[in-house]
């Protein structure tokens, strides 16, 4: 009887063991009982078998698009542009299982059926599908609030900085939406609560990157920055570089270079020399007052605009020239010992060079309604012969007048040239023909002025 007890139990473990064997075999094909992968169960299926029941799931898949607990839409998932990434994640998930535990697996779905296992499958979407999709869904953006990053601010009443949270907004986009919907079709879930797709504000207040942008902005405000110009430091005040610094969207500390730029601009409008008037020590008209013109230094913003941005940014202590422009900086006297004077009360003009007197002549400049400027001024042309051109308001012509010497010194058509038709100069010729604005110069003396003038040089005109 024993021997009969021994055999049976024999038998039914040999049998058992043999199944055992026959499982393991048939599972390193197929998957394991209670394998669901995106809400389709595969069990007991070949890897091609599994592909052609998500494959034939896809087109029939659909995802209930919810918000506040109201039903706004039901997306088809293959109608949207949506399609799961089969190749290469089911041999990848069919090698990773384990054959061996195929009795452990068929029991739990049994004993246990809310543990079965839950494969997550990769979705992709064809965007330009989605996004004309997306437009037909109703999504009413127009009362929407956006999402705000977290920012650091400057507190304006206790001067420390300070970091605002984020804000979440409502705002749905055509890739946060996407993303949601891939997300939910993974694990095989019908539902999309469109709160879950709500844009998330890019930098939050706990993140690195605020916590670093703060650092850097005190270490920005904390700096003492002034510029050197000719002979005072002009302070550049930390409220202004306050209003140059803020964050982009990736949490970056950034500068505003347009607002800098407008710094310098304002700043040369009320101090550059380029826009100041100057006293001059005349030849024969004692102390008078030069009006500005083209002549004069400044801030030269296409280069100071990059230099002032990279020292903010350094947050150092730091004193510097900003680039100039111009002529007369750190030049004595501001005109230099090398210039063309004209004096228009006294209808002379004199060239020095050096500081030494070379020439001095009669002129005729302008008259009442043609009047010649006044102003800081500079050669920045010489042509021999030219023909002048413009409008004659008097006879309310064009004209064409040649000339042999021209050297134009402002930007409006002034210039000093020969002027062979008038028969005498100087005194109050001017009052009766007087030019169009021009320095009218006698011709043997102008040949004698465009030898010794250059381009650059400055030409001061004054009334005195």
């Amino acid at each position: 009887m024993k021997k009969v007890i021994t055999w049976v139990i024999g038998s039914l473990v040999g049998l058992i063991l043999i199944g055992y064997g026959v499982g393991v075999y048939y599972y390193q094909s197929h998957f394991l009982p209670n394998t669901v992968v995106a809400g389709v169960n595969l069990s007991g299926k070949t890897e091609s078998e599994a592909e052609e029941a998500l494959t034939s799931q896809e087109n029939d898949t659909s995802l209930s698009l919810v918000e506040n607990g109201q039903e706004l839409a039901t997306v088809n998932l293959a109608e949207a542009g949506f399609s799961p990434v089969i190749e290469p994640q089911l041999g990848q998930f069919l090698d990773q299982q384990s054959s061996w535990t195929w009795p452990v697996t068929l029991v739990e779905g049994v004993l246990a059926p809310s543990e079965v296992k839950q494969l997550a499958l990769d979705w992709q979407v064809d965007e330009d599908t989605f996004q004309k999709y997306f437009a037909s869904l109703p999504l009413d953006q127009t009362n929407r609030t956006a999402s705000a990053n977290a920012q650091v601010v400057l507190n304006d009443e206790t001067k420390a900085v300070e970091v605002v949270a984020e804000k979440q907004g409502n705002t749905v986009s055509a890739k946060s939406l996407a993303d949601t919907i891939m997300a939910k079709a993974a694990t095989g879930e019908t539902t999309v609560d469109l709160k879950e797709a709500y844009e998330k504000p890019a930098v939050v207040s706990d993140s690195k990157e605020i916590q670093t942008a703060k650092a850097e902005i005190e270490k920005i405000l904390n700096a003492e920055i002034s510029m050197q110009i000719e002979n005072q430091e002009v302070e550049v005040p930390s409220e202004t570089i306050a209003s140059w610094i803020s964050m982009d969207e990736a949490g970056e500390v950034q500068v505003d270079k347009d607002a800098i730029d407008a710094y310098l601009l304002d700043w040369n409008v009320n101090n550059a020399a380029l826009n100041q008037k100057h006293e001059f020590q005349s030849t024969a008209s004692g102390t008078v007052t030069v009006d500005p013109g083209i002549y004069g230094w400044y801030i030269n913003r296409e280069f100071a605009t990059d230099e002032l941005a990279d020292i903010v940014l350094a947050g150092e202590d730091t004193d510097y020239q900003p680039s100039i422009g111009g002529e007369g900086y750190n030049t004595d006297s501001y005109f230099g010992n090398s210039y063309i004077e004209v004096d228009l009360t006294k209808q002379k003009m004199f060239v020095y060079v050096d500081g030494v007197q070379q020439i001095a002549t009669d002129i005729v400049s302008g008259n009442i309604g043609t009047s010649t400027v006044p102003g800081a001024y500079a050669v920045w042309d010489k042509q021999t012969p030219s023909v002048l051109k413009g409008y004659n308001p008097r006879t309310e012509k064009n004209y064409e007048q040649p000339v042999e010497y021209w050297m134009p010194f402002d930007y409006t058509g002034q210039g000093v040239h020969d002027a062979n038709w008038q028969s005498t100069f100087g005194g109050d010729v001017y009052l009766q023909r007087g030019s169009l604005g021009c320095i009218n110069t006698p011709p043997a003396m102008m040949a004698q002025v465009f030898e010794t003038a250059y381009v650059g040089m400055p030409v001061i005109v004054f009334q005195a």
